[in-house]
């Protein structure tokens, strides 16, 4: 099972926008942690200069918290513009539709 660690920033604008991008491309290229399982990259379409970043990691790895990881391309990410650094697990459901 898989548990997820998102980081969103809300850019100031789009040269901010780009750097973030810039920066997180290459922070994917050197990512190397127990129980990482990968990261991806999202644009708003909406809002065209938020970014996530999600960190999918493996549950019997690593238990669903903050990662050291997430917690520094958060703090990397803050001079680009507004940070929320989420958790999301996934759950799973019975045929009655409730929650195991």
């Amino acid at each position: 099972m898989t548990w997820l660690e998102i980081v969103n920033v809300r850019t100031a604008g789009k040269t901010e926008y780009n750097d973030a991008l810039r920066l997180c491309c290459h922070i994917e290229h050197d990512l190397e942690a127990d129980g990482l399982m990968g990261m991806s990259l999202y644009r708003n379409m909406i809002y065209e200069t938020d970014l996530t970043v999600h960190l999918c990691w493996d549950l019997a790895m690593i238990s669903p918290a903050k990662t050291s990881l997430g917690i520094q391309l958060s703090k990397l990410l803050i001079r680009f513009g507004l940070i929320d650094h989420q958790i999301w697990q996934t759950i799973q459901i019975d045929p009655d539709g409730v929650a195991l």
